[in-house]
């Protein structure tokens, strides 16, 4: 049974992602900065990448096809 922290933060997550105010997309673990805390290292250069964008030295993040779906229709739009 899961806790009662845990599924606070759960429904907190799904009520921002059914109203619109979150959305959530599979990164892969190359590119997802996040794995540093929770998965090996490969090498120190992975490191030293993933630990520049965590603490917003080189801020360059993984862009799915998803979210370009999302830019290109808010770009539409705000155009006409």
């Amino acid at each position: 049974m899961a806790s009662a922290p845990y599924l606070r933060s759960k429904h907190y997550t799904e009520s921002k992602i059914y109203s619109g105010l979150m959305f959530l997309d599979l990164v892969p673990g190359g590119d997802n900065p996040s794995d540093l805390g929770t998965k090996q290292v490969r090498s120190t250069a992975e490191f030293k990448t993933k630990a520049n964008v965590l603490s917003g030295k080189e801020p360059n993040l993984y862009v799915s096809a998803g979210v370009f779906k999302i830019q290109a229709a808010a770009a539409k739009d705000n155009s006409g």
